[in-house]
């Protein structure tokens, strides 16, 4: 749990806390993992992303090299940071708090059901879908 949370904004932990955020550009970021192989679906989806006014920026292998470059023309190093034999992973910074949230939520289910008007497969963690998670599934538990 944050302190700034309890304590007021104007307190030396607080002050501390935004110090070290900007110095290690601490953001709530989220990974994406999809089934690779359709680069033209996987570049759409992108610029869905980055058209999201709570997105940040978004890396991944078509952000760093032009999507109409040949996969072998690719140097091994990169495609090794953004693909596996089978998935591709998608970094997305959002410029939104981790925890709760009404807006948070809404924008994890829009970037949700973006990634179900693409693909049948897919998987998405970071901290802020983690919360999320463990919030739906605290709630049913509780429920019982």
């Amino acid at each position: 749990m944050r302190m700034k949370k309890i304590l007021p904004e104007s307190s030396d932990s607080n002050i501390a806390i935004k110090e070290i955020d900007k110095l290690f550009s601490n953001k709530n970021q989220l990974a994406l993992i999809l089934p690779k192989g359709n680069k033209l679906k996987e570049f759409q989806l992108i610029k869905e992303l980055e058209a999201m006014e709570e997105v940040v920026d978004v890396k991944e292998l078509y952000s760093m090299v032009d999507v109409v470059i040949p996969e072998t023309f690719i140097p091994e190093d990169i495609k090794d940071n953004f693909q596996s034999e089978h998935y591709s992973l998608i970094n997305i910074n959002l410029n939104l708090p981790m925890e709760g949230g009404d807006i948070t939520k809404n924008s994890l289910n829009k970037i949700k059901t973006k990634l179900s008007n693409y693909y049948e497969e897919w998987y998405i963690t970071g901290e802020s879908a983690i919360y999320s998670d463990l919030q739906k599934t605290t709630a049913k538990i509780l429920k019982m």
